[in-house]
């Protein structure tokens, strides 16, 4: 597990708090997401568009891509790949760009509970990428290091620095849409948050799906998406009606 401190010049972010990821968090089943994706988009849509919204150090978009990987025909992972990830932090963004993202034992535990097949996704780099907001945050004993994606999964992610919500309004929907916007709300404060969910309820057509964490499901956040016209469909992820 590794924590971030969150880039508190933003307005609409809440002030002075810490967040934390790791590969395949536990409260999306990501093989059931993808499953559902497969039967449900891609039957009627050439190219599904992916995003990850707040995507920290890039684990969330790569957990994704990985799980197409390990289950898409490989003549069909360009239908599912790249994912778009984005985030406000510039310095979060330019690590992620690096090809580097720094992996904990928990984060390959992760891995082998969730894929299907036993494959090396990441290649020991050495030590830890230095980002700012981080060391005064990490584990005295948690042996942290730097690892390269193999290239398949880093073409398999783009990233890039951009506000969720300006994010949100520049997405082109033809009901062929998969955003992860996982365990972020809790972060934001309420008046972004509302006008971000009327926003993809303005901007997601039909079948499009706008996926959460349990951190933002006990905030309420579920009543918000109901009310803009999306239905929960599985654990965390909901369809737009």
């Amino acid at each position: 597990m590794r924590s971030y401190k969150t880039n508190n010049s933003e307005v609409h972010l809440k002030k002075n708090v810490l967040t934390t990821t790791f590969l395949f968090r536990a409260d999306l089943e990501w093989g059931k997401l993808f499953r559902y994706i497969e039967e449900n988009l891609s039957f009627n849509h050439s190219k599904i568009n992916t995003y990850c919204l707040a995507s920290s150090d890039g684990s969330e978009a790569y957990s994704y891509a990985m799980t197409v990987l390990d289950r898409a025909l490989p003549q069909e992972r360009s239908k599912y790949l790249p994912v778009m990830a984005s985030d406000i932090d510039e310095e979060m963004v330019m690590a992620c760009k690096s090809g580097k993202i720094n992996l904990t034992g928990i984060d390959f535990q992760s891995i082998a509970n969730n894929l299907l097949f036993s494959k090396s996704y990441f290649k020991d780099a050495g030590d830890e990428i230095e980002i700012e907001n981080n060391r005064p945050f990490q584990e005295a004993n948690v042996d942290y290091r730097s690892y390269r994606p193999i290239k398949e999964l880093g073409d398999g992610v783009v990233f890039e620095k951009a506000d969720i919500l300006e994010k949100v309004k520049s997405i082109k929907d033809e009901g062929n849409s998969v955003i992860l916007c996982r365990n972020v709300f809790m972060y934001l404060q309420q008046n972004y948050i509302i006008r971000l969910v009327s926003e993809l309820g303005k901007v997601l057509k039909q079948g499009s799906l706008f996926v959460i964490g349990d951190c933002d499901s006990s905030l309420g956040v579920k009543n918000f998406l109901n009310i803009a016209g999306f239905q929960e469909v599985m654990k965390n992820v909901f369809k737009r009606l």
